[in-house]
């Protein structure tokens, strides 16, 4: 009877050690998988996180360009209506006193555009703006050529649009031809800017697309 009991006990403490075994190898096995996913999910948020902050350098740089050009094209259409329009050509007035109210309206424009875009402060604002936008075109050289492995592949579409707008914008803006007049001068390079800013619109469109595809957002809002 005895030896029955020690046997029933052993046999007791061999399921006990089997199962409390098993749940070891489990649960270590359980802790792998669990280490497995995390890793598979932090890199999967960094690629997330490259691909964002992309995506949004991209787009920095193509709102900062539209300001530039809508600032330029604001420049050159108040420099055309107060030196041009109204101030580019004189008339014989037969009366006198119209003559002189029209020409104080004219010194008062100019004065005006002197004081908004001729001070040092007006003139320092549109330089950084300039060097800024500059710059960043310089930095999203190096995004593409680093960062574009991350991206979709229709990047290379948006690069290539951001090649022709930076060349649109510091190789080829039109310069006066000879014997042109300054007013029509003027029209044809406010719509070289237009139709940049026309062109940056586009890309805005594109790159939004992109990067709402590539990051699986919701297109809602």
């Amino acid at each position: 009877m005895e030896n029955q009991q020690y046997i029933a006990i052993y046999q007791t403490l061999i399921q006990v050690f089997l199962t409390l075994g098993i749940g070891y190898i489990i649960a270590r096995n359980m802790e792998s998988i669990k280490g497995q996913l995390n890793e598979k999910f932090w890199v999967k948020q960094q690629v997330w996180d490259t691909q964002r902050l992309a995506y949004e350098e991209i787009l920095s740089c193509l709102y900062l360009t539209k300001e530039y050009i809508d600032k330029q094209v604001s420049y050159l259409g108040d420099y055309s209506d107060c030196f041009v329009n109204i101030g580019g050509s004189a008339y014989d007035y037969e009366d006198k006193e119209y003559e002189k109210s029209y020409q104080e309206h004219i010194e008062s424009e100019q004065r005006a555009f002197r004081e908004k875009y001729e001070s040092k402060s007006a003139e320092a604002e549109r330089q950084i703006l300039s060097n800024n936008t500059r710059q960043s075109f310089k930095n999203l050289e190096s995004l593409f050529s680093i960062k574009s492995i991350y991206l979709a592949q229709e990047i290379k579409e948006v690069e290539v649009f951001l090649n022709d707008l930076r060349s649109k914008l510091y190789d080829d803006e039109p310069e006066q031809e000879c014997g042109e007049d300054t007013d029509s001068f003027l029209d044809r390079l406010i719509g070289h800017h237009n139709k940049s800013g026309e062109l940056v619109n586009e890309i805005i469109v594109l790159t939004k697309k992109l990067a709402m595809d590539d990051l699986k957002l919701s297109g809602k809002g």
